[in-house]
């Protein structure tokens, strides 16, 4: 890409990792300081196309919450307190093709205990 060098250029050629269509999804929260870093260098690199990603609702899921309070939503109704209406950046979880509503969910499909 540009202000590459060519060393730069050539080990990015040979990564057995490359950034392709359906390899790396992400499943991110803005409010953290993480994500954040990775959807930015996500943008600056321009992999928007080769890496997808689903936007968890910034705040866990309260105390009145049918599975567990505490926990990352992909919920993109669910109403903001500041502002009173729904983030339009929040969506829905669409990498495992199952719409799961909780990041720990996620986590379990794929047989790793989150806690």
């Amino acid at each position: 890409g540009k202000g590459e060098t060519q060393e730069e250029r050539d080990f990015n050629k040979s990564s057995p990792f490359q950034p392709e269509p359906g390899r790396y999804h992400l499943h991110i929260a803005f409010n953290c300081p993480w994500c954040h870093r990775v959807t930015l260098i996500r943008s600056i690199l321009g992999l928007q196309q080769s890496i997808t990603m689903d936007v968890a609702f910034p705040n866990r899921t309260l105390e009145d919450d049918p599975v567990e309070a505490g926990r990352w939503e992909f919920n993109p109704s669910r109403i903001a307190s500041l502002t009173g209406n729904p983030l339009p950046e929040c969506t829905l979880e669409t990498a495992t093709g199952k719409n799961l509503r909780l990041a720990k969910e996620v986590y379990e499909l794929q047989g790793v205990n989150e806690t």
